[in-house]
């Protein structure tokens, strides 16, 4: 319901349940009578409003047709991220509408599809208003460009059979029914994601902070609030009759419903103006008409979440959120009458511990005929672990003494003295870097400019072993450096050193060198 809809009602209705007041405590038929047709219009414009606005109305027209948007201009991408907002300047085409231009903003938009003009974006339009257009992101794939042919490598080429657990094949149609796709159960409802912050709360949101939903109260705080209202207007009227003299009783019983009426349009505005919000980064709770509040809370100093439902919410679908780690009498920290709150709940938990699965669903769009290739990529992740990022580049090692490099042999084998300081280098580059090198090829995965690495130091003597480190290599490459310090008396076998390179914990790449520990004569 717009706010100029939901004004025209309230400011109906209560000046029929008021006026009738009115008329009822001066014995006026005409204003009770016109009270209660203005209260009746006022009841029956909000039941339509509210129905036409509800799910199941929505459901039952066939509003979306799918079509097809020209891309006449559109903003660059973010410089970080997987998703971002873009605005879009679109030719529009769909059957049965003529082509309109039309400019649009859609914060899930994925960086590796990002629009560029002269595109053509698969989109649904809602038949009744062409101006609500989504575009199905999920459907829209970038051509890839033509990879050059990549240099034979004698060592791991990790495209061949025997490492095809990279890229393994998507499930076919028989697969998924031996799976028991058709008989998964059907997910919950959630709460939709909200693309755009209103005006109303815009404002108290800086440009980069990503905008994740915002709710009103539950219809029962102001209902409660406007009966509570006219039960003490109506207490009012009646002391008023019994009480004040006469020559103050016409005024009287003319001031105490318009205060009453201001108070309960008061309350029924209040509730429409606020707000609460949830952002990657904090909650806020927005609130007043007269005199603006706004009250926030960093999702980091969040210690718990809890909310508390009565019987009454349970049957009504409210609850009460109490968030620790807030002052006692901060404002927000127990925020009453909030709609949905399982479903709330769940959105805030998943905001604080798993933001990746959010950004996820912004930029996914909605699955449709997509649903198999999404169940056969959850299936993937489930068996796989989460797909790796590409690279194609080389391990080089080198041991260094001070600022000498150490030479190492052909057969892998190093010479060390004892009771000395080393350092072990490892170098993560698109070219050679040492003289001990090995390639390091990721294909089937996601392109990103960075790919995070492990490296970990690995020995048959305990002295020799190091914990992993993780680092993340870009077109500049990247090193990790390990300190190792030979015991004065040496070893009584050359040891084994293994440096090994892995992503999502899936080994990559390892190489060998045999370190001669020589002991000092004498």
């Amino acid at each position: 319901m717009g706010f100029a809809r939901f004004g025209a009602v309230a400011v109906l209705g209560t000046v029929g349940v008021y006026g009738g007041l009115y008329g009822f405590a001066v014995g006026n038929r005409v204003f009770v009578v016109l009270g209660i047709a203005l209260t009746v219009l006022a009841v029956t414009g909000w039941v339509v409003s509210v129905l036409q606005g509800s799910w199941w109305w929505q459901r039952r027209r066939p509003v979306w047709v799918a079509g097809s948007a020209e891309v006449r201009a559109a903003s660059p991408p973010p410089a970080g991220g997987e998703f971002g907002r873009c605005e879009l300047q679109l030719v529009v085409m769909a059957p049965g509408l003529a082509s309109v231009d039309l400019s649009i903003r859609d914060s899930r938009v994925p960086v590796r599809s990002w629009p560029e003009v002269g595109d053509t974006l698969p989109i649904e339009v809602d038949l009744d208003n062409i101006k609500r257009t989504r575009v199905q992101w999920a459907s829209f794939r970038k051509p890839e460009p033509a990879e050059p042919e990549a240099e034979e490598r004698d060592d791991l080429a990790f495209d061949d059979p025997d490492h095809a657990y990279l890229d393994p094949p998507m499930f076919t149609e028989e697969e998924l029914d031996a799976l028991g796709y058709s008989d998964l159960p059907p997910t919950r409802p959630i709460l939709p994601l909200e693309d755009e912050p209103t005006y109303l709360t815009a404002r108290y949101l800086f440009p980069t902070e990503r905008f994740r939903g915002e709710w009103r109260r539950h219809w029962v705080r102001p209902f409660t609030r406007y009966l509570l209202t006219l039960a003490l207007t109506v207490a009012g009227a009646i002391l008023v009759n019994r009480y004040v003299p006469e020559k103050y009783l016409t005024a009287s019983r003319a001031g105490v419903p318009v205060l009453g009426g201001l108070i309960g349009l008061h309350v029924l505005f209040a509730w429409w103006a606020g707000r609460f919000v949830l952002t990657q980064k904090r909650v806020l709770l927005v609130g007043g008409v007269l005199r603006r509040r706004v009250a926030m809370a960093p999702l980091l100093r969040l210690t718990d979440l809890r909310f508390e439902q009565s019987t009454l919410g349970r049957l009504l679908n409210y609850g009460d959120f109490v968030l620790e780690g807030m002052g006692f009498f901060s404002r927000i920290r127990r925020i009453y009458s909030l709609p949905n709150p399982n479903e709330l709940y769940l959105r805030v938990v998943e905001e604080m511990y798993e933001p990746e699965a959010v950004e996820a669903r912004l930029g996914g769009g909605p699955v449709g005929d997509d649903e198999p290739q999404a169940l056969t990529q959850a299936f993937r992740e489930a068996i796989y672990g989460p797909p790796l990022v590409n690279y194609d580049g080389w391990v080089g090692i080198e041991m260094v003494l001070g600022e000498v490099i150490v030479p190492i042999g052909a057969d892998r084998s190093v010479a060390l003295e004892p009771d000395r300081p080393y350092r072990l280098r490892v170098h993560l580059a698109s070219d050679p870097h040492a003289a001990v090198r090995e390639p390091l090829v990721v294909t089937g995965g996601i392109d990103r400019e960075f790919a995070q690495f492990t490296v970990e130091l690995d020995s048959d003597q305990r002295d020799l072993r190091r914990p992993a480190q993780t680092i993340a290599v870009g077109p500049a490459g990247g090193m990790a450096t390990f300190s190792l310090h030979t015991p004065p008396a040496g070893f009584a076998d050359s040891p084994w050193l293994w440096v090994r390179v892995s992503q999502q914990h899936r080994l990559l790449q390892s190489v060998e060198l045999i370190a001669n520990v020589r002991v000092a004569l004498g």
